[in-house]
Order: structure tokens, then C-alpha cells, then sequence
């Protein structure tokens, strides 16, 4: 009776070995086998990891490299998936082909298909009702600029770092828009959601690997932040998202709500569809992640740009003075610059562009799936590819732009000093996935930096040491912390 106990004993092991020899092979063979036409690699991949080892410490200082020496195109194997680096995005970016996401999620930035039409569509009607690039909008902007520049006056021209203050005074930018008020810069509920929102901001980097090998989130302890990020999530719902929502859910119900804020618009919107029998992807869920996606679009950029303008502004004083001399010229110090300007200060205009393309705050944004085979350059992107922008690729590029590391503004001046605006220029992505708060960014940037500069000198905190123009890599990147006085100048604005 033993006998037959062991021959069962071995028929199993020899089963477990079989599959285990079976996905073996089948993972070789995936390994060894190269598709046919698939873009250049910067070597063999590795049988679990693919590429992944190449990269190093510093993704995108690889991925220039790989574009040198890879004919511009990047494909990199982890296990089965495919990823891929495209360099020119003009030529791929329209298609429907390319805008869907990997693994898609409720809101805009992580939609895909209907529900991201409709939530993008949705939003933007909204915006555009309070006014993204018109007066309206600009007033409420207007109304933060002047707390902003109060809490830098306060800091008496001593050495600082008005990171967290820029952060904060752009979030209530866009705490105006989602639910009607601002807040102050000292509300312990305020602090408290910047703390955390600043927090999941951080660990999007050190998550990213969670995409690719979806397991590591299933290990013991927290090693890549996904846990914690997660958490973040439902912080900020409790924070920041539910009670707002729910309280302007119950004014909307009981017909009191005014219509000046996203939330409202927004249920508003839905109710509609719903009553007249509209299929719609309209939920609770979608509006939390869109709240949450409002303020990665319209608060997190403008404020990486802005750190970036005051670095460069260290860097080149007499840039920043010729800033200056255009506004003293063209406004005045009685009033501050608006909307009416902007037309009138090219200079102005080209400094804030030329800020967008050297600092390059997000090369690599969210990656794609490709949902078709695709044909770049002559060669084949797969359906089921990961495709992952490189920005870099377009905005430092040596053939467009000649020195496209110097720090020049006039590249966006004409002869006559009139504003250029290259095609390449395409600081917030382009096609379907451009940034949904493209239109608020320019507005803020353009009536922060002008006011910026307008009443202060930016100066090194000690003179003649400047801060060095190295970034820190994330979903944004930021220049490394640094500091600077803000001195008034002798005729201040006096409104």
C-alpha cells in the first residue's frame, strides 16, 4: 500500500516540476524572441526585470542618453509588458490609439474611454462657465496674489524658502474654483490637507515601480510608499473632499446652493443628465478624484514653475531687470499687471515660456496603453504596450532649439520683439491628454510672476553664492530647496 503512495507522491512532484519547466520556457522564449520591427534598445533584456536595471539612479539623464544612442526611440521589456519611450510626441499623440491608460481609475488624469470623455468634457464646461482665461476668474487670482505678496513683504527681505507658502497660495486658487472660499495660510484644516496632499505628491515617484510589477504591493511592510499613498487617498477624502461634497450636496438638494463653485456645477450637471435620461459615468467617485486631479493640474505645476522662474531669476539678474523695466514701461507701479496686459509685456511672456521649456517640470507625465498596433518612424509599437511621453525629448532638443540648455527668452521673440510660439513648444503635453489646466496655469503664472517681480528683487541669500539649477525627480521636478531674499523695490506697488 506504501508503494503506490510514493509513485502518487512522485506523479505530483513531477507535475510541479513540468509547469515549472513550462513557464520557464515560455518566459526564455519571450526573453530571446524579438518581435519583428520593434524600435531600438539600449541592450538585451533581462529575463524578469528588463530594462528596468538600465535605467540607474537617474532616469532622465538615461533616457537623454538612450535617445542619443538608440536613433531616438525606446523600447524596454519588464517580463511580458512592453514599455516604450517615444521621442517625438507630435507624431503620436492624436490618437485615439494613444489615450487610454494603463490601468484606468475615476477622475480625469486616470480615466480612459467614455468616462474620461465625459469627465474631461464635464470639467471643462465648467471651468470655462467660471471664467479659465477671462476677468472673472482673473479677479479671484487677483484676491490671492495680494495675500501672497503680503506674506512675502512680512518675511523683511531676510533669507527664505517660500516653497510652502507658493504652494499654498496656489492651492487656494483652486479652492476658490472647487468650493467658493479661500483659506488662511495658518488654518490648522487648510495645513492640514497641504501636509497630506504635499505628502502623496512625493510618493507618486517611489510608486511608480508598483505599475510594472503590480505583486511588490502584496510584500510585507511598506517598502515602495503604495500603502501609505493609498492612505493619502483617503486622507484627503476625509480632509478635504467628503465634507465638501457632502455639504454641497445636501444646499444643492435643499435648492440653496449658489452655482459658484466646481462641486455644485458639477452635481448640478449630473442631475440633469439623469433627469433626462442621459447615460452618463457621472458619480461621487469620479467627482472626489477630480478634486484631487484639479489640484495636481492647476496648483503642483504652476508651483514647480514659479520655484523654477525665482531660480532663474537668481541666475540672471539683468533678465529679471529687463522684466522689470517692461512692466515700470508698460504698468506702472500704481497697479499691478491683469489679464489686459498681457498682450503688452512679450518679454514677460517669453521669460515665463522659456521657464516652461528648460525646466521641463514634467518629462515623463503618466504612461499610456497602447490600445492598437501603432507604426512610429517605420517601426511597430504593439497593442498592450506601455507608451511613456518624454518631453525632454522635445523641449531640449538640440535641433529645434540650438542651446536648448542656455536660459535664453529671446528664442520667443521676433525681430520686432513681438511674441513666437513654436510648435514645439508644448510645455503641457499635447493631442486628447493635454493638461487639463493649461488655460488657469498661464493665467496664474503670468499675473504671479509679473506681480513677483513687479514689487520685489530677487535676490541669493548670500551674494555672489547662488543655489545650483539641479532638479529633484517625481511626478513634478522641482529645483532642489533653496533660498532667496525677496527685497522691496524703492517705489513698491502702492495698490
Amino acid at each position: 500500500m506504501v508503494f503506490p503512495n510514493i509513485l502518487a507522491l512522485l506523479d505530483s512532484w513531477t507535475l510541479i516540476i513540468a509547469i515549472a519547466v513550462f513557464v520557464l520556457v515560455m518566459l526564455l522564449q519571450t526573453w530571446l524572441r524579438e518581435p519583428p520591427n520593434l524600435p531600438p534598445v539600449p541592450g538585451r533584456p533581462h529575463l524578469l526585470l528588463g530594462h528596468l536595471p538600465y535605467l540607474g539612479a537617474n532616469r532622465r539623464e538615461q533616457m537623454a542618453q538612450w535617445r542619443k544612442t538608440c536613433l531616438g526611440s525606446v523600447r524596454s521589456c519588464v517580463a511580458r509588458a512592453k514599455s516604450c519611450v517615444h521621442v517625438h510626441l507630435e507624431e503620436v499623440w492624436h490618437g485615439e490609439e494613444l489615450s487610454s491608460r494603463e490601468n484606468p481609475r475615476r477622475g480625469v488624469l486616470g480615466a480612459s474611454g467614455a468616462a474620461w470623455r465625459e469627465q474631461r468634457a464635464v470639467s471643462m464646461s465648467i471651468l470655462r462657465k467660471f471664467g479659465m482665461g477671462k476677468n472673472s476668474l482673473a479677479e479671484k487670482i487677483q484676491e490671492e496674489i495680494t495675500a501672497y505678496l503680503n506674506v512675502l513683504s512680512q518675511l523683511g527681505g531676510e533669507p527664505s524658502d517660500v516653497k510652502r507658502v507658493t504652494s499654498a497660495t496656489l492651492s487656494n486658487v483652486i479652492c476658490s474654483i472647487i468650493v467658493g472660499k479661500r483659506f488662511e495660510y495658518d488654518d490648522p484644516y487648510f495645513l492640514q490637507f497641504m501636509d497630506t496632499f504635499s505628502e502623496q505628491v512625493r510618493l507618486v515617484s517611489s510608486t511608480s515601480i508598483i505599475n510594472v510589477f503590480p505583486w511588490l504591493r502584496h510584500l510585507p511592510g511598506d517598502m515602495f510608499g503604495a500603502k501609505r499613498f493609498i492612505d493619502c487617498h483617503h486622507d484627503l477624502d476625509e480632509i478635504f473632499s467628503d465634507p465638501f461634497i457632502a455639504q454641497k450636496t445636501k444646499e444643492y438638494k435643499e435648492g440653496g446652493d449658489a452655482m459658484d463653485n466646481f462641486i455644485s456645477a458639477y452635481l448640478q450637471e449630473w442631475r440633469r443628465k439623469e433627469q433626462d435620461g442621459e447615460t452618463t459615468t457621472m458619480d461621487d467617485g469620479h467627482l472626489r478624484r477630480l478634486l484631487g486631479n484639479l489640484f495636481i493640474a492647476g496648483s503642483e505645476t504652476t508651483a514647480t514653475t514659479m520655484l523654477w522662474f525665482m531660480l532663474y531669476m537668481l541666475h540672471y539678474p539683468h533678465i529679471q531687470e529687463k522684466v522689470f523695466a517692461e512692466l515700470e514701461e508698460k504698468v506702472g507701479h500704481n497697479r499691478r499687471p491683469t489679464m489686459q496686459d498681457k498682450n503688452r509685456l512679450p518679454y514677460l511672456n517669453a521669460v515665463i515660456m522659456e521657464t516652461l521649456r528648460r525646466a521641463s517640470i514634467a518629462p515623463f507625465s503618466l504612461s499610456r496603453m497602447c490600445t492598437a498596433d501603432v507604426t512610429l518612424q517605420g517601426y511597430l509599437i504593439p497593442r498592450g504596450s506601455r507608451v511613456v511621453s518624454n518631453l525632454d525629448s522635445v523641449l531640449l532638443d538640440e535641433v529645434t532649439w540650438g542651446d536648448p540648455l542656455t536660459f535664453r527668452p529671446e528664442r520667443f521673440l521676433d525681430d520686432q520683439g513681438g511674441l513666437l510660439h513654436p510648435e514645439e513648444f508644448v510645455p503641457f503635453s499635447m493631442g486628447r491628454r493635454v493638461c487639463l489646466g493649461e488655460s488657469l496655469a498661464k493665467m496664474e503664472l503670468f499675473l504671479f510672476l509679473g506681480a513677483l517681480v513687479q514689487r520685489f528683487r530677487l535676490l541669493p541669500s548670500v551674494p555672489g553664492q547662488l543655489p545650483p539649477q539641479k532638479a529633484l525627480f517625481g511626478v513634478t521636478c522641482p529645483p532642489e530647496p533653496f533660498t532667496l531674499r525677496l527685497v522691496e523695490r524703492s517705489e513698491g506697488v502702492t495698490v
